[in-house]
């Protein structure tokens, strides 16, 4: 019997912590506010001691995660390096340390001040309120779940804005291969992220047939707001010949993408076509030559053998002026 007595005695000294924390109790049990970086409010928690006994809670803010249920998965070490993601360093509480008689309630005001530069994104932290003899004691039952408390959800809407404005586009108007930077384009950022744009250039023929593409911004370069950035590639004429069309497709936007279009035309010509077409044409013009000479040689040829016979009968006589041409009279008699 005293062995039994006993056993109940130290059954109910283990036991007593966690039924003076199920005795304890703290509402809102979820704190849920969307929000944004500099925003400051603030909450009341409602903390009720439903034992018999006085009551001795420390408070502490945890960084947590949740499951997809809603439910704590685990206790993240706070992190106070970099506040604009620190969701602990955001919240302050008035009062650390709380001594609740049997029965009574007490509110606590809790403060919120967002960082001015705090990252947009979901956060979660768990105010938690555990009994003991010193802080450390308390905060050990929090972190094992044997504590009371309330979870705080904050969301911090991104209102930043994206946008990349297109400022020009060009193409060389006729391509040989001869030079490089044949397509050129400059962009500008006149928003409030930085971005790097990726795309593409596709190349069409006369019939709307696609016969190449040129990537865009290969090297990843990021454009900061309000700056504006230049970017110039190659287009290799191989295998092409004739008047094509170049159609820009720019992707830029790191939570919602977005594009932006353009189209230029140009006449692709490589240098061996070009070194070919001269070759003939300068053959036709030695060929056109010597066929003109030879020309004017046949025709002054026949101009030279050719003679026209005149007859001017005896005892006609005229005078000078009748004559478009003047014939001067013999002086010698008949």
């Amino acid at each position: 019997m005293l062995y039994r007595l006993l056993a109940l005695c130290i059954g109910g000294v283990i036991l007593a912590p966690t039924l003076l924390f199920a005795s304890v109790t703290a509402s809102p049990l979820i704190i849920d506010r969307t929000v944004e970086a500099r925003d400051m409010f603030s909450e009341t928690i409602t903390l009720t001691n439903d034992t018999a006994l006085p009551v001795r809670l420390f408070a502490s803010v945890n960084s947590i995660t949740l499951d997809a249920g809603g439910a704590i998965e685990s206790f993240v070490p706070p992190s106070m390096s970099d506040n604009t993601t620190s969701v602990t360093s955001w919240i302050a509480i008035d009062r650390g340390r709380l001594e609740l008689p049997p029965g009574a309630s007490t509110s606590l005001p809790i403060s919120f001040k967002i960082n001015p530069n705090a990252k947009p994104g979901l956060y979660h932290a768990f105010i938690g309120f555990g009994s003991g003899t010193n802080r450390d004691e308390a905060e050990a039952k929090v972190i094992s779940g044997a504590a009371t408390g309330v979870i705080v959800r904050i969301s911090i809407a991104d209102t930043r804005t994206e946008f990349l404005r297109l400022t020009r586009f060009n193409v060389d108007r006729l391509i040989t291969g001869l030079g490089d930077n044949t397509l050129s384009y400059a962009v500008t950022n006149p928003g409030d992220v930085p971005l790097t744009p990726t795309g593409e250039v596709i190349l069409y023929n006369t019939r709307g047939e696609e016969v190449g593409t040129v990537t865009l911004n290969a090297e990843n370069r990021t454009i900061a707001p309000g700056e504006t950035a230049e970017f110039k590639d190659s287009i290799t004429p191989q295998g092409l010949f004739g008047k094509y069309k170049a159609f820009l497709n720019l992707e830029y936007g790191v939570g919602q993408k977005a594009m932006v279009y353009d189209t230029a035309f140009f006449y692709a010509a490589p240098l061996s076509y070009l070194a070919g077409l001269f070759g003939l044409l300068f053959v036709l013009s030695i060929a056109m030559v010597f066929w003109w000479r030879r020309s004017m040689v046949s025709y002054t040829e026949s101009e030279t053998g050719d003679h026209v016979a005149f007859y001017v009968r005896s005892g006609i006589q005229s005078d000078d002026q009748d004559h478009d041409i003047k014939l001067s009279k013999s002086t010698t008699p008949p």
